[in-house]
């Protein structure tokens, strides 16, 4: 509405504006690895729409694009944020871990976007990732919740290391926004005993009127097995499976 009342309409697609948008972007569709290099030197392009098609290229070249994950590290350091999640999420997706060591230093990054992008990125190598999770546990405390909720996801993935932080997590249950909290749930699910301490915190996420929140508390109960009931004044309480079982 806001386009027809300015008189403006939706930019068309970098692909049916500039050819050689369209060309990286065929070449991805294709599979055309042996051209690999030559799609590389389009990283380098002084038009970041480009380069965003170059980068889409590489994501499909699996193996091809691998070798040339230093071109792809690069555009880390570009000026153009889009461009800057655009490699996290390619690094990420190739699982190039001999670069997802850069990844850490864009935690700090001016754009919440990009912080995102490199944290779920490195979420995709959980053996790299643990040699960074007090830097990992830091961006809890991002003011961003899409970065905070990134964060904790993140470490619910690193197994024992993530478990370390078990505490850090669960006091992200009281963070006020639904999306943060619904992170935590899903994280303390995957730390065991560690994530159970925190079960009558995470029942009480059932009573929020949340749906997503609600289904990431009970996913994350249903990994401890145990159930929930309410009683007749609607508080939450918790049953052990096993017990229930029993009876």
């Amino acid at each position: 509405l806001h386009l027809q009342i300015g008189g403006g309409v939706p930019r068309v697609a970098a692909s049916l504006r500039r050819p050689r948008c369209a060309a990286l972007e065929a070449l991805g569709s294709m599979g055309a690895t042996e051209l690999a290099r030559d799609c590389a030197r389009a990283l380098g392009d002084e038009s970041y729409e480009v380069r965003l098609s170059a980068l889409d290229c590489m994501s499909h070249f699996g193996d091809a694009a691998r070798a040339l994950s230093a071109e792809i590290a690069a555009c880390l350091e570009d000026n153009t944020y889009v461009v800057r999640v655009r490699a996290c999420e390619v690094i990420g997706a190739l699982g190039a871990e001999d670069v997802m060591t850069s990844l850490p230093e864009l935690f700090g990054d001016k754009s919440p976007s990009v912080r995102v992008a490199a944290l779920y990125a490195l979420s995709e190598s959980p053996q790299v990732a643990e040699t960074f999770s007090s830097d990992v546990a830091k961006c809890m405390a991002d003011p961003i919740p899409a970065v905070k909720a990134a964060a904790i996801t993140l470490l619910g993935r690193l197994g024992e290391t993530g478990r370390c932080y078990a505490s850090a997590v669960g006091a992200m249950l009281t963070d006020p926004d639904h999306y943060v909290r619904s992170a935590a749930c899903e994280a303390l699910g995957h730390m065991g005993p560690y994530g159970a301490a925190f079960a009558e915190e995470i029942a009480d996420c059932l009573s929020v009127d949340s749906p997503s929140l609600q289904q990431s508390a009970q996913a994350a109960l249903d990994e401890f097995g145990m159930q929930t009931g309410a009683s007749a004044s609607g508080k939450v309480y918790m049953i052990e499976q096993d017990a229930h079982d029993h009876e």
